[in-house]
């Protein structure tokens, strides 16, 4: 099947044209400045499209396939010796695990930090399943992991089901096998996790080294399952680095995990093809057999009590849980070298099977070039003082070397996004400031999130015959980025004008502050840029 019959594919809701992808964010409520030529940047020539694009037509999807898995009979010693290139997972103890968690940024192996449960502050009686039904959400999200359908289910009754579920599927028998998905993490589970100091701090939710943290993006969720239940082989979101940690267990519960380095990814996603299988489209359940086979190290652990399970930037995944009930809290953390592989590979891949990156990469980067401004400015203070009395900090010096890499990273996301010189570009906002809500918007075609530039069409949003109908104001029109527009792609009539999020040079001005705050510490300093 080639790219577009799969894209055509993925694009299975059948809009009409001017239905969108999904609704346009406003997370800052009405957008400032009035819709009118005030709005528009600076510049002195009028920007235009002339010739209508290709349409895509879209077409149903089939239906997913059926898939099942049997962990009867799995120890973790025998499936060891079953694959040439399986691997057991490292493990590691609490103590060893600073030393550990470096060498596993650094090298993107598949690592368990073990026996969490031991500790003096492990909450024992908070995470029951009798504690969660009091005090976790009514409601949760349940899916039948036999045909991916996702239903809604009372916490209670869903636990229920668990208890009296075997912990082996029986295929001739069962219509569906429910694992509790994405269930919303309770806040004292949370607060444990950030204040307890069990977890490494390196690894907690919202950590200083985290680059979500700067767009507090909440990635902290719960699992719950019985045996025979699983997440079909993926990557986490956006080239994140994952850590899950098992919570509570009945009945030897435990979850089977089989990784592949983050560096392997291009190799498995090479092989899932030669499966007749797209790895980013998360459906293919690989069997031990085809993993057996693959041409790369397999990692394979079996997470107990206490287990927190650390998966490395694109490593490839599958989790299928065995035995009575666990539940697993997990959660993302982004690191500089996390956020450059999903600029420059995550997302052209995503484009291409029409993911959303829920992350909002590029806008990750830009909040991030925003809060390293701000502690850039208070370091250089008083620099000349210190220059004189004490050599630099080492947490200075880090944090120097980490924010010109990122300004690297940004620059080329300034490259990508900049206008052409001296056209008028219509901009959703005349003046923004760092606490400035910026409209969230995202292709209507393939996804991507739109930081800066984009193509809008305000006629067809509301269907190309209708001309009672209201005209829609910028941000709320069809939108196309810039990618899918110069690859054929757009509305029906094909009269599409680019629009830009902001004025540019605020995002140049940006970036050339933090040029000067770093060239105050170097020999040479760091070019700046200008839009022409």
């Amino acid at each position: 099947m080639g790219v577009e019959d799969q894209r055509k594919k993925l694009m299975a809701f059948g809009p009409t044209w001017g239905d969108r992808r999904s609704v346009h964010v406003h997370p800052g409520g009405p957008r400032e400045g009035p819709n009118s030529d005030d709005n528009v940047c600076n510049c002195d020539v009028e920007a235009s499209t002339s010739t209508p694009m290709v349409l895509m037509n879209y077409v149903d999807a089939p239906p997913p396939p059926v898939s099942r898995i049997s962990t009867c009979g799995w120890n973790l010693n025998d499936i060891l010796k079953k694959g040439k290139r399986f691997r057991e997972v490292p493990r590691v103890a609490l103590k060893e695990a600073t030393k550990a968690v470096i060498q596993f940024d650094r090298e993107g192996v598949p690592l368990i930090i073990e026996s969490l449960h031991e500790e003096p502050d492990w909450p024992k009686e908070d995470f029951h399943p009798d504690w969660l039904k009091k005090h976790g959400p009514k409601e949760i999200s349940v899916r039948n992991v036999y045909d991916r359908t996702d239903k809604t289910m009372l916490l209670d009754q869903f636990i229920q089901q668990c208890h009296s579920a075997s912990n082996f599927a029986s295929p001739e028998v069962e219509k569906e096998r429910l694992y509790g998905k994405d269930v919303e993490c309770p806040e004292k589970w949370a607060k444990w996790l950030r204040n307890s100091k069990v977890v490494p701090l390196s690894l907690i939710p919202d950590n200083a080294e985290d680059l979500l943290s700067s767009r507090h993006v909440e990635t902290l969720m719960c699992y719950i399952g019985v045996g025979d239940t699983f997440t079909p082989c993926h990557k986490d979101l956006c080239a994140s680095s994952g850590q899950n940690l098992m919570c509570y267990t009945e009945m030897d519960g435990s979850s089977f995990w089989f990784m592949t380095k983050g560096a392997d990814a291009p190799e498995a996603s090479k092989y899932f093809q030669e499966l007749e299988q797209e790895l980013d489209h998360e459906t293919h359940v690989i069997t031990i057999e085809q993993l057996a086979n693959a041409p790369f190290d397999v990692y394979i652990a079996q997470q107990k009590l206490g287990d927190l399970v650390l998966v490395p930037p694109r490593s490839c995944h599958q989790v299928v849980n065995y035995g009575g009930i666990t539940i697993k809290t997990s959660w993302s953390r982004m690191t500089l070298k996390g956020l450059e592989i999903a600029y420059y590979h995550e997302l052209p891949i995503y484009r291409r099977v029409c993911r959303q990156e829920i992350y909002r990469v590029k806008s990750t980067i830009y909040q991030t070039i925003l809060k390293r401004k701000e502690i850039l400015l208070l370091s250089t203070r008083h620099h000349k003082q210190r220059q004189a009395v004490l050599a630099p900090k080492i947490e200075d010096k880090k944090l120097r070397l980490t924010t010109e890499s990122l300004l690297k990273l940004f620059d080329s996301v300034l490259v990508e996004e900049s206008p052409i010189p001296h056209r008028r570009i219509h901009c959703l906002q005349s003046v923004t400031t760092p606490t400035t809500a910026v409209d969230q918007l995202s292709c209507d075609f393939c996804g991507a999130d739109v930081f800066q530039s984009f193509f809008e069409c305000l006629s067809c949003v509301n269907g190309p015959q209708d001309s009672n109908s209201s005209k829609a104001k910028h941000g709320d029109g069809f939108v196309i980025c810039a990618g899918c527009y110069i690859e054929g792609r757009s509305c029906k009539c094909g009269n599409m004008e680019p629009v830009q999020c902001r004025p540019f040079q605020e995002l140049l001005d940006v970036r050339n502050k933090v040029a000067e705050l770093l060239s105050v510490y170097k020999r040479h300093p760091i070019p700046l840029l200008e839009d022409k």
